[in-house]
């Protein structure tokens, strides 16, 4: 059984009380994601982590990268922070990753109160995890090191890792209300800014609601399935005699506040501007600044 340590970073920066609420949205996403992809697990929600228990690392990963309000995370192995233990650990893990001729570095994060400082660990556990090795085999860079061996210490327990992976931070999916995106015919706009579109929007904590016409649902279902967006449903198909009376019709049966649209540089006046109960409703144009170079580098970076 592997543990997953979850770090998020824009909802440190919120109150204790929204936090709370964010970090409770955030947990039902991972929940709900992983369930849906059968992924088995036990969570365990903290102040400031989040800790999944499974066999299936490599199962859970990918789709932990594609939660909205995830910075990165680590697969760990945990050990006792009482210092004697804690150095044995650091041996254990050390051996098997450490080599001749490599350079390696040690940080060391500490929450809680204990009985030594976190330097302590760091100078004393740099040479715990070479300590299969004969001086000079291995040296220390603290700036671009072969390995960096992470310590982070809470409490009563240590977790040892030496890898993040890069989440899609941003906040929790649903936490600033609901938006529907439009998906223009793939031959009237490339599909790449329709995309990237939907992952900023859901990035941002907006639950993004897809909708297209009908001959084009089989065509963007295969897209966002394809690239893990839109929980594997199909797009909702406009209704009406023209696309800004389909576009107002989505807005009011959906009940969302505000419409995402694929525009690039020069194309601010493609859509029609939608209102609402008479009134004019949030419009988002995410790539409206991007040429497609740029655009696929989002992508790729985000991937």
């Amino acid at each position: 059984m592997s543990t997953i340590l979850i770090r998020f970073a824009e909802l440190g920066l919120k109150s204790e009380r929204v936090r709370s609420r964010f970090l409770k949205q955030l947990a039902d996403d991972i929940e709900e994601s992983l369930l849906d992809a059968k992924i088995e697990h036990i969570m365990d929600v903290k102040r400031s982590r989040v800790f999944i228990e499974t066999d299936q690392f490599e199962g859970a990963s990918p789709i932990l990268r594609r939660v909205p309000g995830i910075y990165s995370f680590s697969q760990v192995e945990m050990a006792s922070s009482e210092k004697e233990e804690l150095m044995k650990a650091l041996s254990v893990f050390g051996a098997p990753r450490i080599k001749k001729g490599m350079t390696y570095g040690l940080k060391v994060r500490r929450t809680g109160n204990h009985p030594y400082s976190s330097q302590e660990i760091a100078i004393d556990g740099g040479g715990a995890v070479i300590a299969h090795l004969v001086e000079g085999d291995a040296d220390v860079d603290l700036k671009k090191p072969d390995i960096w061996v992470e310590v982070e210490i809470r409490d009563s327990i240590a977790y040892i890792f030496d890898s993040r992976v890069k989440g899609l931070g941003g906040m929790p999916a649903s936490s600033q209300g609901k938006v529907i995106q439009y998906l223009p015919p793939p031959d009237e706009m490339d599909e790449r800014r329709s995309i990237l579109s939907f992952i900023l929007m859901r990035r941002r904590g907006c639950k993004v609601i897809p909708v297209t016409n009908s001959e084009d649902v089989e065509f963007w279902g295969s897209q966002l399935k394809s690239n893990s967006i839109g929980g594997g449903k199909a797009p909702f198909i406009l209704e009406g005699k023209d696309l800004k009376d389909g576009l107002e019709d989505a807005v009011s049966k959906l009940k969302v506040w505000g419409a995402v649209f694929p525009s690039g540089p020069g194309e601010e006046g493609l859509y029609p501007v939608l209102h609402s109960e008479g009134a004019a409703i949030s419009q988002f144009y995410p790539t409206i600044a991007m040429d497609l170079d740029q655009v696929q580098g989002w992508i790729d970076k985000l991937n």
